[in-house]
């Protein structure tokens, strides 16, 4: 009885190690993901979204209303993850992109 018991108690062990490490993983990558976007995606007003690497993603660009010398946007990044559906966001303050030419 104690032997089982003591068996029980090793696997649910091992399930959730595997558990934490998966949502590890997941993580690392969303964090990966996102810096990348943050870093490289284009400066544009213009809603930029996509598939990759297990994540869906969008990029927006929105002007904050401030009043200063330079417009200033705020950029945001947003990850769901396809399996999972958890969400994961970066967001960020800096210059506003050159209006388009009308």
């Amino acid at each position: 009885m104690i032997l089982a018991l003591g068996l029980i108690l090793s696997l649910q062990a091992v399930t959730q190690a595997r558990h934490a490490a998966a949502m590890a993983w997941e993580v690392r990558r969303a964090h990966t993901l996102l810096t990348h976007l943050m870093e490289s995606a284009p400066r544009s007003f213009d809603e930029q979204q996509g598939d990759s690497d297990g994540f869906s993603w969008r990029v927006e660009v929105q002007l904050t209303g401030a009043e200063r010398p330079v417009e200033v946007c705020r950029r945001s990044t947003t990850l769901t993850n396809i399996r999972s559906g958890r969400n994961y966001s970066a967001a960020t303050l800096e210059a506003c992109p050159p209006a388009d030419p009308a």
